[in-house]
Formats: C-alpha cells, sequence, structure tokens
C-alpha cells in the first residue's frame, strides 16, 4: 500500500489501512472497530471530554493555562457536539461564545477569555484559526440540525475573516493570524497551522468568494516552501518579507510544535495530503518511531528534540499520517482519551478521530 494518495476518493484506502493497522498489531478485529473509533451520539470519548472540559455554562476550558477559555476551545467544542449530534452542549457553547467573546460590529470575536479577571477580555485581538473552526462548526451544524440561523452566523463569520483577514504579501495571498500585531513594514508573520483546510473548503461553499480559493492555493504551496531543519519540517510561526522571502519567524522559537503538528492532520482531512507533502513530516515520525519515542516538539535550527514524549493527541495525528502514507507506524491504535490527557491532547484524539470519521463517510465507508 505504499504512496497511498489521500484525494476525497482515497478515504477507502484510508479505512483499509486503518483496519489492517488495528488488527495486526492486536488492537482489535475488524467488529471491533466501531468501539475502537466509535463516532456516535454516545461516544465515551465524547462525554469524558465534556465532563473535563465543557463547564455547565458552555465555556470550554483550557486545563493546562489556568482553565482560561479562547475561541479555539469554543470551536472545537462546537464540532465536536455536533459531529456527536449533541445540540443541546452545541448551543450553550455558541450561546456562551456569541456573548462573551464577539466584537460588537462584527462576527469576530476576542482569542481569550481568563475567569476571575476584573476584565475577563483583556486582548480584544482575534484568533483566525479559532474564527475558522466556529464557522465551520455552525456550518456543520446548519446542515446537521437544518437550521438557518446557523448558516447565516457561519456566512457573517467567513465574510469577515475574508474582509479583514487575508492580504497580500511577497507576491501570495495570505491569512493573518489575527487582526492586529501581525503585519510591519519589514515583514507579515503567519501561523500555517492556522490554515484549517477542511474548514476553509466547507467555507468556500457558503461564501463563494474568488479570494478564498486563493487562500487555499496559496497557503498549500507555503506549506511546500516552508521546510526548514535536519528534518525539512514547517515552522509554529513563519515570516515573509515583501520580497517573498520566507523563514521562521525570528521573535519566536523556530519549532515545529504545538502548533505545527496540525497542518498535517488538516491536509489528510481535507483530502489534500498528497505523498509529497506528508513525506518529511512522516518522516521525521519514523525516525523517532524506531527509537520507540516521539518527542513533543522538534528544533529548525539544529536537530535538538523535545526531552519528553508527545501527548496522545499528536501520536493520533502521527498515526493518521502514517496510515494515509500507507505505513505501518508503530502498532499502536488510535489512542482514546485518558487521565493524562489535558484538554490539548484530548482535543487532537477528538479531531482525529472526527476525521477519519468524515472521510470514511465520504468514501460512502459503512461501519462507524
Amino acid at each position: 500500500m505504499n504512496g497511498i494518495r489521500l484525494y476525497r476518493t482515497g478515504a477507502l484506502a484510508l479505512f483499509v489501512a486503518l483496519v489492517a493497522l488495528i488488527a495486526s498489531s492486536g488492537g482489535g478485529t475488524t467488529a471491533e472497530l466501531p468501539r475502537i473509533l466509535s463516532i456516535s451520539p454516545d461516544a465515551q470519548e465524547w462525554t469524558t471530554f465534556k465532563a473535563r472540559f465543557v463547564r455547565p455554562d458552555g465555556r470550554v476550558v483550557d486545563t493546562y493555562n489556568g482553565d482560561v477559555s479562547h475561541t479555539e476551545s469554543q470551536g472545537f467544542g462546537m464540532l465536536f457536539a455536533v459531529a456527536f449530534d449533541d445540540r443541546e452542549t452545541f448551543e450553550r457553547i455558541w450561546t456562551w461564545t456569541d456573548a462573551n467573546l464577539r466584537w460588537e460590529g462584527t462576527w469576530l470575536h476576542a482569542w481569550r477569555y481568563v475567569p476571575g479577571n476584573a476584565t475577563p477580555v483583556p486582548d480584544a485581538n482575534n484568533a483566525t484559526d479559532g474564527d475558522l473552526f466556529i464557522a465551520w462548526a455552525l456550518a456543520r451544524a446548519a446542515q446537521r440540525w437544518h437550521e438557518p440561523l446557523y448558516a447565516e452566523a457561519a456566512r457573517r463569520i467567513a465574510r469577515d475573516v475574508r474582509r479583514l483577514l487575508v492580504t497580500e504579501v511577497g507576491g501570495r495571498v495570505v491569512l493573518l493570524p489575527g487582526f492586529n500585531g501581525f503585519e510591519t513594514g519589514e515583514r507579515v508573520t503567519v501561523n500555517l497551522s492556522y490554515y484549517v483546510f477542511p474548514a476553509i473548503e466547507a467555507i468556500i461553499g457558503i461564501d463563494p468568494a474568488p479570494v478564498w480559493s486563493s487562500v487555499r492555493r496559496d497557503g498549500l504551496e507555503l506549506i511546500e516552501d516552508a521546510r526548514f531543519g535536519h528534518w525539512g519540517l514547517s515552522p509554529d510561526w513563519l515570516q515573509i518579507a515583501p520580497t517573498g522571502e520566507i523563514r521562521p519567524a525570528a521573535d519566536r522559537p523556530a519549532r515545529f510544535g504545538y502548533d505545527a503538528v496540525r497542518i498535517p492532520l488538516y491536509l489528510v482531512w481535507a483530502g489534500l495530503g498528497t505523498p509529497e507533502r506528508l513525506r518529511l513530516y512522516r518522516g521525521f515520525w519514523q525516525e523517532h518511531w524506531q527509537e520507540k519515542r516521539q518527542p513533543g516538539w522538534a528544533s529548525l535550527d539544529g536537530r535538538s528534540v523535545a526531552p519528553y514524549e508527545a501527548s496522545n493527541g499528536l501520536r493520533s495525528i502521527g498515526l493518521i499520517v502514517d496510515v494515509a502514507m500507507g505505513g505501518g507506524w508503530s502498532g499502536e491504535a488510535l489512542p482514546g482519551i485518558t487521565a493524562q490527557d489535558d484538554y490539548y491532547s484530548a482535543s487532537l484524539i477528538l479531531l482525529s478521530r472526527i476525521a477519519v470519521a468524515d472521510l470514511l463517510r465520504q468514501s460512502g465507508t459503512r461501519g462507524l
């Protein structure tokens, strides 16, 4: 199965590879796949996530960062609620988000909420990936529950992202990470993990402005061009000069870390995970799997790696990428949420499972 090309029509190949991987590793038989990769209304993974990270008022908390909330957590929670057909929780999360984070006069949202602060929203800047996730979740909710109000909210968010967060630099159309602080006369800073390609695919359908196709095209080109360090990996943060020169952002650690690790997941999920786009991520992970480990990050200005192991969430992404490329990985089944997983790791686990479910659905495969 070497060289599987995972476009939309390749979802069945991914399913077959997952079946073979899980069965051959002792992780279960084909009949047990619904238990191992369950995406159903009462799935235990969603029940666990809600109990640990969703407050009764609809605020989704980041337990690693002092129980703050941000548009990423709210967007993730909304997306998960739709995937598990939990409209009541979706409504609570969306209502809290809209009431507490939305900018007056726009449909963008302040990126962080700090409970207990005199000013719980200390920084009104937005985070573009959070707004994309919120819009995408609303669009999926509109389709699942036939609610036009959700569709209209999704369109308005998409319109404001397009209107306020897309710019040109160095001959490329780029997506700004936020409204303020990412453009100077010398450079524009972008975060390639904010190109949530499956969300962009959905947004093209609800806000069919030509610039979205340019954002997608130039974002893919940036991912292909922005390869640095010994392993040729994507940086968490990238700066682009007016001349077109690209390099890891000078004011942040030059790492393939907790942001950039999401890039290959979004590529696979959107059906854009060609072997050429995925091979360097897989190569880095394979090199360390031979040592029976997966580090949490890799330096892009040397060969140093994190002194600690990647979380289950990061391992989920590595597994999906390797299976998409036709590999055998380390013999693990897709991880589930454990007591050791914080908010971010648990979120990556659920994102990975929902991505697999979406790919199977697109292929017409049944059984999950």
